[in-house]
C-alpha cells in the first residue's frame, strides 16, 4: 500500500474484508450507477466554482456549464465514459445547483481552492491520496448527493466523519494558527420532489482533528497487517463488519455477499463478474450512440 484515501479508511472500518476484496485482492465489480448522478453534478459544480463571474478567468470566455457532453460521467482518472443522464436525471442536476446558488449554500468563496488534491505523509511512505472538492482557508467542503435527505449527516456526526477530518489535516498543514476548522457538507437531491438543497455544517478544534489522526494512523496499521492475507483462501481470515445488517446491505448490497456465505468461490464470482461488466459496457457504448 502505497497511498490511502479517506474511502478507503471508512470502507476498511465498515468492514476490513470488504477492503481486502477491492484493494488487495482486487476483484472487479459491477458499477451500479450510483454515483454517476453525483460525478456529474460535481462537474457542473466545479466549473461554476472556477469561473469568475461567470467567465474563465485565464481566456476571459464565458464558461459553459453544460457543454456538449456533460452529462456525461466520466472516470476521474481516465476520463473514460462511465454512465450517462437521462433527460430527467439532467434536469435535476440543473435544478439542485442552481438552487443551491440561490440559497447561498454554493459560492465562490475568497482564496478557495477547488478539487485539490491532497498529499501527505501517513505512515512510513504511505502519502494520503485524495480529492478535497473545496479547501478554504479555515475549512473544507465536501458536494454530496442523496435520494432522501434522511440519510444526510447532522452537525454533532459530522464531527465524526471521517472524510472532512481526513481533509481537515491539510488545511492545518497550511494554516497552522487556525484555531477553529469549518466542516460543511452541502446536498443536492437526486429526486425532483420535496427539499433539494441542505447545508450541514460544524466547526471543531486542532485537538479534535488531531486526535482522529491518531484513530486514521492505527487503522493504517492494521490496514497494512491484512494487506499480507494476499491469496484466495485467505479471505476467511480477515475479520467481517461488525454490523452486518448494515454493512452488507449499505449502497445497494455488497457486491461480495455471495463469496462471504460461500454460494461462491472468488474464481466463479470473478468470471461472473467479468461476464456483467462486458454486457454493461455494450449497454454503455449504445447510450452513447444514441
Amino acid at each position: 500500500m502505497k497511498s490511502v484515501s479517506p474511502s478507503q479508511i471508512t470502507t476498511f472500518l465498515r468492514c476490513p474484508r470488504l477492503w481486502w476484496f477491492q484493494k488487495v485482492r482486487r476483484l472487479a465489480e459491477v458499477d451500479k450507477g450510483h454515483g454517476h448522478f453525483g460525478t456529474v453534478l460535481h462537474g457542473v459544480v466545479e466549473r461554476w466554482l472556477l469561473a469568475e463571474g461567470g467567465r474563465d478567468p485565464a481566456t476571459g470566455e464565458r464558461v459553459d456549464l453544460f457543454p456538449d457532453g456533460w452529462h456525461i460521467a466520466r472516470n476521474k482518472f481516465t476520463n473514460e465514459p462511465d454512465g450517462v443522464l437521462d433527460i430527467k436525471e439532467r434536469r435535476q442536476v440543473k435544478k439542485v445547483v442552481r438552487e443551491a446558488i440561490e440559497n447561498g449554500y454554493l459560492m465562490r468563496w475568497p482564496n478557495a481552492i477547488i478539487e485539490h488534491r491532497m498529499r501527505r505523509p501517513v505512515l512510513g511512505k504511505i502519502k494520503t491520496d485524495a480529492y478535497i472538492d473545496v479547501l478554504l482557508e479555515d475549512g473544507v467542503i465536501d458536494h454530496k448527493t442523496t435520494s432522501n435527505f434522511r440519510y444526510a449527516e447532522s452537525r454533532r456526526s459530522l464531527e465524526h466523519n471521517i472524510q472532512l477530518l481526513f481533509y481537515a489535516r491539510e488545511v492545518l498543514e497550511r494554516n497552522p494558527d487556525c484555531d477553529s476548522i469549518r466542516l460543511a457538507h452541502i446536498y443536492y437531491a437526486k429526486k425532483p420532489t420535496g427539499r433539494q438543497t441542505k447545508l450541514v455544517e460544524t466547526w471543531v478544534d486542532q485537538a479534535h482533528v488531531w486526535s482522529w489522526w491518531d484513530l486514521i494512523r492505527n487503522t493504517v496499521r492494521y490496514m497494512l497487517e491484512i494487506e499480507a492475507l494476499t491469496s484466495e483462501e485467505r479471505w476467511q481470515n480477515v475479520d467481517g463488519p461488525e454490523d452486518h445488517s448494515r454493512a452488507c446491505m449499505a449502497f445497494g448490497g455488497c457486491s461480495f455477499r455471495t463469496v462471504c456465505v460461500r454460494r461462491e468461490g472468488v474464481t466463479r464470482y470473478s468470471k461472473r463478474v467479468a461476464k456483467l461488466i462486458r454486457q454493461a459496457q455494450r449497454d454503455l457504448k449504445r447510450k452513447l450512440a444514441a
